[in-house]
C-alpha cells in the first residue's frame, strides 16, 4: 500500500510540476510515469539515516522493503506507461522536418 501511494504521489507531483512548467499534458504524464520509482541511492540514504540515529531499525526495515518493492515493480510501471501511450495515444510529438538544414 505504501508503494502504491508513493508512486502515485510522485507521478501526480511530477505531472503537475511539468504541466505548470509549460509542458503539454500528454508529455508531462509520460515523463511523470517514467520517473516514479525510488532509486538505488535510497539504500545509501537509509543506511546513513540508521547510522546517524534518524531511523530506528524497524523503520529502516520498512523503508528498505518499500525501496526494494519499488525497484522490483518499476518494469511493470513502465509497461503500464507503454500501454497508456499506445492505447490512448497520449504522447504525440511534433513532427520534425527530415533535414532542417535544407531549405524548402
Amino acid at each position: 500500500m505504501a508503494l502504491a501511494h508513493t508512486n502515485l504521489r510522485k507521478t501526480l507531483l511530477g505531472w503537475a510540476l511539468l504541466t505548470i512548467g509549460g509542458e503539454p499534458a500528454g508529455r508531462a504524464l509520460v515523463s511523470s510515469l517514467v520517473t516514479p520509482q525510488i532509486g538505488e541511492f535510497s539504500f545509501v540514504l537509509t543506511a546513513s539515516g540508521v547510522a546517524s540515529g534518524i531511523f530506528a531499525s524497524f523503520e529502516a526495515d520498512f523503508l528498505l522493503a518499500v525501496i526494494a518493492a519499488s525497484l522490483f515493480l518499476s518494469p511493470l510501471w513502465s509497461g503500464m506507461l507503454h500501454y497508456l501511450v499506445v492505447r490512448y495515444r497520449i504522447h504525440n510529438p511534433v513532427a520534425l522536418p527530415s533535414n532542417p538544414a535544407e531549405p524548402e
